[in-house]
């Protein structure tokens, strides 16, 4: 006859290991796996911070150099939250582990202590091991998906609208071929964000002291995924107000006027 105590430390065992290769994938998770992608979103907004300096120091500033020079602020702080995204992406997935806001959405039958004989301990011991396994293939697939080779493609295809403008440079193939790999990555992980609740079950923590249900990491994860994209529409529809407010014999206006199509294109 089995011994039910050796159930016990069957499962202990397996939901140590479990335990082991989930948090040892949300340390080693990378949601940029090349080196030279990395250090090139890494360098970039950097580079583009020392060339607005050096626009500044070494040429004279007009209406047209004034919406160059805040383009390229606009790029470099998307640059830089996008840098801030990738960092969360994996502490946040860990922190909504570690707070056990993540459940089974199917719960056990009661009938199984009485079908097996075993204590409901050994119902929960194996119910949370398969929560980790369960876990740790839905955090293998993020990190996969968002290293997926398929971002070079989204790069080259934002790559190609450069061909549509009137006047394009090696460099703009660049940023928007960085601009596709960018795209790619945060929408991986907004459709991550909504697949959290779509294959687990969340327990918001009623008196968390984020007041948030302890849910605040995922709704910061949205608000810094919503920020890269809102900091080049506040450029945008900054240039259309002032360009709607000044005189039409004035160098913004003109600047605005040429660049019209664009900014109300759809």
């Amino acid at each position: 006859m089995t011994d039910p105590h050796s159930f016990f430390s069957a499962d202990t065992r397996n939901m140590n290991d479990s335990t082991h290769d989930l948090k040892q994938e949300l340390e080693t998770f990378k949601s940029i796996r090349s080196a030279f992608m990395k250090w090139t979103l890494y360098l970039l907004p950097w580079a583009i911070l020392i060339t607005i300096i050096f626009i500044i120091l070494n040429y004279q500033v007009n209406a047209g150099r004034i919406m160059y020079i805040t383009g390229l602020l606009t790029a470099a702080m998307s640059l830089f939250a996008f840098q801030i995204l990738m960092q969360k992406i994996p502490r946040t997935f860990k922190t909504i582990w570690d707070r056990k806001i993540v459940i089974e959405c199917e719960s056990a039958s009661p009938d199984v202590e009485q079908e097996t004989g075993l204590p409901d301990e050994h119902e929960k011991i194996t119910g949370r091991n398969h929560l980790e396994m369960k876990y740790l293939e839905f955090i293998r697939n993020l990190e996969k998906l968002v290293n997926n080779p398929f971002q070079f493609l989204s790069g080259i295809f934002f790559s190609l609208f450069v061909l549509t403008w009137q006047y394009s440079s090696k460099g703009e193939f660049l940023i928007a071929f960085i601009i596709g790999i960018m795209a790619w990555k945060m929408t991986i992980t907004a459709i991550y964000v909504w697949k959290i609740g779509k294959y687990f079950c969340i327990e918001p923590q009623l008196g968390h002291a984020d007041k948030c249900g302890g849910l605040s990491p995922l709704g910061e994860l949205c608000l810094w995924n919503a920020l890269i994209v809102t900091i080049p529409a506040i450029y945008l529809g900054s240039w259309i107000v002032i360009g709607m407010i000044t005189e039409p014999q004035t160098a913004y206006f003109i600047i605005f006027a040429k660049y019209s199509e664009l900014f109300f294109k759809s």
